[in-house]
């Protein structure tokens, strides 16, 4: 499994960061998904795979397909050509960190870690890549259930709330700490400076207001209603 290193991005959510995708073929992306058994992917609501991530990196792979390089250390020094402000790297846009050889995981964290970056991911093998367990990425459940298992096991974990959630600040089912991510409930907030999603330090359960496209299309249509009601008042 190879890996591609973008040293900047106009991603307006995370800040201009680092970003490495996972697999060096689309083919090689979809596997990791796919191999992770994350449900996302199955029933088509996958962010990634169904939205702006996925046209970012097909023009990616696209643009460097005859020179996708098989050797990690180099795609790594690409971390050099950064923004002097990025303060993280991100693991991954696209693909399942999960997927990783050991091997190219900790020439990951000690190329980021060494360049006294943060390391923010996800994968959604928790329950079977322990290897990248112990403060290093976060588990990506799909509920707060799943949330508080994968903290049971020992990981930070992230978690899906529907887009209309309420409350900032919470707890899961097990009583653990949950707080709403701060860039979505902000535009002040980018990732590079919050960064509470970096899985070597101690932090809450990360909850993700649900911006799938059926998610969006259900807020479209109440915000619409709204409206509707609104203008039949004027």
């Amino acid at each position: 499994m190879r890996i591609l290193t973008t040293p900047t991005t106009r991603n307006s959510k995370t800040g201009n960061v680092p970003t490495i995708t996972v697999g060096g073929t689309r083919e090689e992306a979809y596997q990791s998904c796919a191999d992770s058994g994350c449900p996302k992917l199955t029933d088509n609501t996958c962010y990634a795979w169904n939205g702006t991530p996925l046209f970012a990196a097909i023009s990616r792979w696209k643009s460097r397909a005859k020179r996708v390089a098989t050797d990690t250390t180099h795609e790594l020094r690409r971390l050099d050509d950064r923004s002097a402000r990025a303060r993280m790297v991100r693991l991954a846009d696209i693909g399942d960190p999960g997927a990783l050889h050991v091997a190219i995981r900790d020439q990951i964290v000690a190329a980021v870690r060494g360049r006294g970056l943060s390391l923010i991911g996800y994968t959604h093998a928790w329950r079977t890549a322990t290897d990248w367990m112990g403060q290093i990425i976060m588990a990506s459940t799909d509920t707060l259930a799943e949330a508080d298992e994968a903290v049971a096991m020992g990981w930070r974990a992230t978690t899906i709330v529907p887009w209309d959630h309420t409350g900032h600040r919470f707890d899961t089912p097990a009583g653990n700490r949950a707080v709403v991510c701060p860039a979505q409930v902000s535009k002040k907030v980018v990732c590079n400076t919050c960064r509470l999603c970096d899985g070597s330090k101690p932090g809450p359960v990360i909850a993700f207001l649900d911006h799938s496209k059926k998610a969006l299309a259900a807020q479209r249509a109440i915000e619409a209603k709204e409206r509707a009601v609104r203008a039949t008042r004027a």
